[in-house]
């Protein structure tokens, strides 16, 4: 699915790109990047950027249930940009089916359960006003030794990351990804 989540008068906008494919028996997978035509705005990256730095922060917690890392993500994005919000969970489960629980990870009583070793499931943070523009930037990812870990390995739009919003561990953290 492709969708164009802005057409202005200004040279720039952006395209949103949220696929899949099955792989190896079946198995379900799920990515969601931006894209910008043109020199981005301010707005478009501090936008962008805050998306990024919810799904670093996420991807890197080291925490039990999809519970706690959906809070850390509206901790991030709730509020943040004005006009802008988070309206959806942070992800979801997958497996033969794309939408699989467990895990969970937002607000519902299914995100309480554990994520285990072996459990895939998505980050998908997002920013959105219906008036301007969307930015949602989503991982296939899988529990491992306690950590997680990403199937993807297609990299972040450059242009529109503002490092001066990242601190030096997301910075850091960035470093696994590449950045395009």
């Amino acid at each position: 699915m492709v969708l164009i989540l802005t057409l202005d008068s200004s040279p720039r906008y952006f395209v949103l790109i949220d696929c899949g494919a099955y792989y190896e028996d079946g198995l379900a997978t799920d990515i969601t990047r931006v894209f910008v035509k043109g020199e981005p705005t301010e707005l478009q990256k501090k936008v962008y950027t805050t998306v990024l730095r919810a799904f670093l922060n996420a991807y890197n917690l080291n925490v039990q249930t999809g519970f706690e890392h959906d809070s850390l993500a509206h901790n991030i994005l709730d509020d943040t940009i004005e006009g802008f919000s988070f309206s959806h969970g942070l992800g979801h489960g997958i497996g033969i089916n794309v939408h699989e629980a467990p895990p969970a990870l937002n607000q519902s009583e299914i995100a309480h359960t554990e994520i285990k070793d072996n459990m895939t499931f998505t980050i998908e943070p997002g920013l959105y006003n219906p008036e301007h523009f969307g930015v949602r930037l989503e991982n296939s990812c899988y529990r491992k030794d306690g950590k997680n870990h990403s199937f993807v390995k297609m990299g972040y739009e450059g242009k529109l990351i503002d490092y001066s919003l990242l601190n030096e561990q997301e910075q850091e953290w960035l470093k696994e990804f590449e950045v395009l």
